[in-house]
């Protein structure tokens, strides 16, 4: 089994679910570092993208709307590259980035849609 991009997407739509960002936030991170950590690949845990990606999921999370329905509704979610709104690649990509949250330094701070 395969623990691909909308399987992480899931993942913290459950934590979203369940006790909102502040859960998220806590929970979603410590998850996934330590599932890296348990596939001996601690390097492939980075920050800035779950952080991103969690921010930008409660910013577009309606409580109680069922998960496929919510991916319906946002599409972009499910491209690997919809961080890159905000951030610069090669920013994601950083060491920094890896290690701690690196602030949006892209062009585009406009809402999400």
């Amino acid at each position: 089994m395969t623990f691909d991009h909308r399987a992480h997407l899931r993942v913290a739509w459950e934590a979203l679910d369940r006790g909102g960002l502040p859960t998220a936030l806590i929970e979603v991170p410590a998850w996934l570092r330590g599932m890296a950590a348990a596939a001996g690949r601690p390097e492939k845990y980075n920050e800035t993208v779950t952080l991103g990606f969690l921010l930008v999921l409660a910013d577009r999370h309606r409580p109680g709307e069922d998960f496929d329905a919510f991916l319906e509704r946002h599409p972009d979610l499910l491209r690997s590259d919809v961080l890159q709104r905000w951030w610069r690649p090669e920013t994601l990509a950083s060491e920094r980035a890896r290690r701690g949250f690196v602030f949006p330094d892209g062009n585009q701070f406009a809402e999400t849609p």
